[in-house]
């Protein structure tokens, strides 16, 4: 980084003892970033070569933190201290594709409502690799931002990442953070990495039933956190998207790719982006249309009236 420039961008991302995953993410980000920009990685106590590689590679700002204590915590202690305008956060096991963090940053400057953007992520390995891409609703109606840009002054004013969220679940904590500030959430149109799911194979990973604990836990912190924002759609609403999901959307990308003309070829979304519009409690019925020409979709929003009625309510 250019001490005269001052950074746009700052990316933090943490690792430990995943030297070959960890230099593929960051071949994805050194020299490919247009936007003056900052790359911390955060070691939680790596044993395998990283911190020399890490010491070695230009244009890295290492933090050593030497042992475990959480991704929330790791990343937060790199954002409290960052001066760019916007701040991203990533993974040891991410790929980035060219040009999307431009891209992310440059609708962040065309769209001042837009407090954070959704980088579209894809699993190209294990279970989840034949989904178009990651992104569940978690019953709430709410999509969730797994990586993503935030500007700033937003993750300040939202009191940046939860740390009781330890391992897992800051990032659909801070999605609803940023929505109730008042700010909409926007998702790349296009994939914008590449997620190379192995984790269960890293040394000192936690098992399966470990792991599926910590995830009901952090489920359940955040559904009692945002009760009153994710209640359930009805049945018959249910029933009628599910409907439409089945015989409609489904069916006819199915008979697009089997003719060899694939839709989401040629209008841009895929049976999952129409499947999240539907389903989205703070998604209009109307997005992908609206943003047919834009590199962004699935737009959430609360409306203001309703933020300010359930606020009234609280206080």
């Amino acid at each position: 980084m250019n001490a005269d420039c001052p950074p746009t961008l700052a990316v933090a991302l943490g690792t430990r003892n995943r030297l070959a995953r960890l230099q593929d993410c960051l071949q994805s980000l050194v020299g490919k970033i247009g936007v003056a920009h900052e790359i911390v990685v955060i070691d939680a106590g790596s044993t395998d070569g990283t911190l020399e590689y890490l010491r070695n590679l230009p244009g890295i700002c290492l933090v050593i933190d030497g042992e475990l204590f959480g991704q929330a915590h790791s990343l937060n202690q790199v954002f409290r201290t960052v001066t760019a305008k916007y701040a991203c956060w990533l993974s040891d096991d991410n790929v980035v594709m060219n040009g999307m963090l431009d891209l992310a940053v440059s609708i962040l400057e065309r769209r001042p409502d837009i407090g954070m953007v959704a980088l579209k992520i894809k699993d190209v390995l294990g279970r989840s690799a034949t989904k178009q891409y990651m992104g569940a609703f978690k019953r709430t109606g709410v999509l969730n931002c797994n990586h993503g840009i935030i500007r700033t002054d937003v993750l300040r004013q939202v009191g940046y990442l939860d740390e009781r969220n330890h391992g897992y679940g800051f990032d659909p904590d801070l999605t609803m953070k940023v929505l109730l500030a008042g700010h909409k959430v926007a998702h790349t149109k296009a994939v914008a990495i590449h997620h190379y799911n192995d984790h269960f194979a890293a040394p000192g990973a936690v098992g399966h039933d470990e792991r599926a604990a910590r995830l009901a836990a952090v489920r359940a912190l955040y559904e009692e956190t945002y009760r009153q924002w994710l209640a359930p759609l009805s049945p018959w609403q249910r029933a009628l998207l599910g409907a439409v999901r089945r015989f409609v959307i489904y069916p006819t990308y199915g008979a697009a790719r089997r003719a060899g003309r694939p839709l989401e070829q040629r209008l841009g979304y895929t049976e999952r982006d129409w499947t999240n519009m539907l389903h989205g409690r703070y998604i209009s019925k109307l997005d992908l249309w609206r943003n047919r020409r834009n590199p962004y979709c699935l737009v959430q929003s609360i409306p203001p009236g309703l933020l300010r009625a359930r606020n009234k309510v609280a206080g």
